[in-house]
């Protein structure tokens, strides 16, 4: 009877570098995606943890991963904070997920806040504005639409997977810092028309006679409004309908004359 004795599959050198450099970018991606798309904010924060909070992280990891691991980490802390040696996706992931029940809510903020700038609530809206309007008209108007593409916006995929990652399984904890950010842009746009609307108002009163429309941007953070001051409309028109004015006769005129010398020239040919 034949023996076979299985053997056991040796790597050399380069398939072993290989091996774990692509390990290393496989736990790497895996911790990005966690973190909602970067680590760079979640890193600096840990490496900036001292005393009594570092030691709190490093108990819970060492009752986690053992003694030999909160050694390693503990002793290889200052070259992963200089650069020397790169902390693994594996270790990475480990330590950060430890992270939230320690961490203050204002640095929880904090960490919201580099992709809240990146994914927060975008708008772009025109008005139309005649004469007659107001200017507390006005007002409520555009903060009655700002708030309400604030309410209606939709979390995206990275920045929930911030928000539940710092939230730590608690969907409370998650709600307080999803209301947090939104009431935030409510405020932003609320206090940034206070501050621009009665300036523009002014701009407008001090001309005294308006005889063409006159435009104004606002932007208040992502937020962009586009105010056009026209002597000859009434009200309000919003949208498509702001575009539409006594002007666009103007431009379809033009276009039937085109149109007309386009035949001509062709029924000459």
């Amino acid at each position: 009877m034949a023996y076979y004795r299985k053997r056991k599959r040796k790597y050399n050198r380069a398939d072993y570098g290989r091996y774990k450099a692509e390990q290393h970018v496989r736990e790497a991606k895996e911790l990005s995606e966690t973190l909602g798309g970067t680590d760079e904010d979640v890193k600096d924060y840990f490496f900036n943890l001292q005393g009594a909070q570092l030691k709190k992280i490093l108990d819970e990891y060492e009752r986690e991963n053992g003694t030999k691991a909160r050694d390693y980490a503990e002793k290889t802390i200052p070259s992963w904070k200089n650069g020397k040696r790169r902390m693994s996706g594996l270790v990475a992931g480990r330590l950060y997920k430890l992270l939230p029940n320690y961490m203050p809510l204002e640095s929880k903020y904090n960490l919201v806040e580099t992709l809240w700038k990146k994914y927060c609530p975008r708008s772009d809206t025109t008005y139309r504005i005649g004469p007659d309007v107001p200017e507390e008209e006005v007002m409520s108007r555009l903060t009655a639409l700002l708030n309400e593409k604030v309410v209606e916006y939709t979390v995206p995929g990275p920045l929930e997977n911030r928000f539940r990652w710092l939230a730590a399984g608690d969907s409370v904890a998650y709600q307080k810092l999803l209301n947090y950010f939104l009431a935030r842009e409510k405020q932003l746009v609320a206090d940034g028309l206070r501050m621009r609307l009665p300036t523009i108002f002014r701009e407008i009163r001090d001309r005294n006679t308006i005889t063409q429309s006159i435009t104004q941007r606002l932007e208040l953070g992502e937020h962009k409004v586009n105010l056009i001051f026209d002597p000859k409309t009434d009200g309000i028109k919003e949208g498509v309908e702001a575009y539409q004015s006594e002007d666009s006769n103007v431009g379809c005129i033009v276009a039937v004359v085109v149109f007309i010398i386009i035949i001509v020239i062709m029924n000459n040919l």
